[in-house]
């Protein structure tokens, strides 16, 4: 029965992990206003989505203005004929125009204007609500975008081109498709679930492992198969990412939309939470790997004597002393290197995926120095022998 639970508590602990990844990733990415901006600010920047941008204004302003019967009447009667050439050509410059402002060093700032001011709204759509700015129907994640529409229509009357002056506001493009998903709904649920247990999700897993661990008559052994255990969750769920993020981009381009700026938004809005993943998933193998290397095995014994040696090399009396120290205070050590792994990620504001990577393997290479140092410390002799 014992062993039973202790498996059962592995699994559970297994399975939690990268739903705990998740929920800190939508706590604190997503649901925060700088760490959202920061997040979808290089979009910005990026050609896929300046290009789609730029076609889609484009578009919907000649949708909002019959533009060929503008130019019928402003233009001679025997220049109808060259009517289609005139307004293909003036498309094309719209398009040019539109494009070089998305281009230009204005546009990441009103950007960033956008995401700041409609951050309140994207909560709400995670949360599976609609608002003014940030709108999901059918699925779409829908971003207002009429400030940009603005800044085009100045810079078409700069350049003489005044036939969208007249045209109604509430005709002129002010949205953009940012995602598109029939299975946004379900996602919403589940960002729903996970922001109101972000907080506890990631203790969970850790008091799993703990209390399995604690009941274990081979705790080593169950700590080697834990970590490992995580480590597969975490490569699972990076493959389904990796899946579907084709049938997501096989979905768009059905719908007829921007394959390149739906994959541009895709991997920057998930790429610290895919980073995140793949992260942990290091972390379980060195953790396995630090946990294997104390044990008793054959292989694991011959390199700790491999590295024993090293050290002793340098200096045999220096080593021994050290050891002993290592040795007797082994417990306060391992707690003050875990301590010190702890106040570094809580120093840092915002830390990353390398840096909780650097300190973690940091933290487990100090834990396994101990373990070496503490084994090469001679036992001490029997009194009378």
């Amino acid at each position: 029965m014992r062993r039973v639970v202790v498996v059962v508590l592995v699994v559970l602990g297994c399975v939690l992990a990268p739903i705990a990844v998740i929920g800190v990733w939508a706590r604190n990415t997503v649901l925060e206003t700088d760490q959202y901006v920061d997040t979808v600010g290089p979009l910005a920047d990026d050609p896929a989505i300046q290009q789609a941008l730029a076609d889609r204004v484009t578009t919907r302003l000649f949708e909002s203005v019959d533009v060929e019967a503008e130019l019928s009447e402003a233009l001679p009667d025997e220049a109808d004929v060259v009517v289609p050439i005139v307004a293909d050509g003036l498309e094309r410059v719209v398009h040019d125009i539109t494009l070089r402002f998305a281009e230009s060093d204005r546009f990441p700032r009103l950007w960033e204007r956008i995401n700041r001011r409609a951050h309140a709204a994207v909560v709400a759509v995670l949360e599976g609500e609609g608002t003014e700015t940030v709108d999901t129907r059918d699925g779409k994640v829908v971003l207002d975008v009429s400030a940009v529409v603005e800044q085009v229509q100045e810079r078409l009357a700069d350049s003489g081109i005044d036939v969208f002056d007249d045209a109604s506001g509430e005709r002129l493009p002010s949205e953009l498709v940012l995602f598109e998903s029939e299975g946004l709904t379900k996602a919403q649920s589940a960002v729903r679930l996970v922001d109101r247990l972000a907080f506890i999700l990631p203790v969970i897993p850790l008091l799993l492992f703990a209390i399995a661990i604690a009941l274990s008559r081979d705790r080593r052994r169950t700590g080697v198969r834990a970590a490992l255990g995580v480590a597969l969750a975490m490569a699972l769920v990076l493959t389904t990412f990796n899946l579907g993020r084709g049938f997501y981009l096989d979905a768009i381009e059905d719908a007829g939309r921007s394959t390149d700026a739906a994959a541009a938004a895709f991997d920057q809005v998930l790429g610290f939470l895919r980073l995140s993943l793949r992260t942990v998933f290091v972390l379980a193998l060195l953790v396995a790997a630090g946990v294997w290397l104390a044990g008793p095995g054959r292989l694991a014994t011959r390199i700790r004597t491999g590295v024993v040696g090293v050290v002793r090399g340098r200096g045999d009396a220096e080593a021994t002393a050290v050891g002993r120290f290592v040795a007797s205070y082994r417990p306060a050590l391992r707690l003050l290197v875990v301590a010190l792994g702890l106040v570094v990620l809580v120093v840092l504001s915002h830390p990353g995926p390398g840096a909780v990577l650097i300190t973690a393997a940091l933290v487990v290479l100090g834990l396994l120095l101990i373990e070496f140092l503490a084994r090469a410390a001679p036992k001490p002799t029997a009194p009378g022998a």
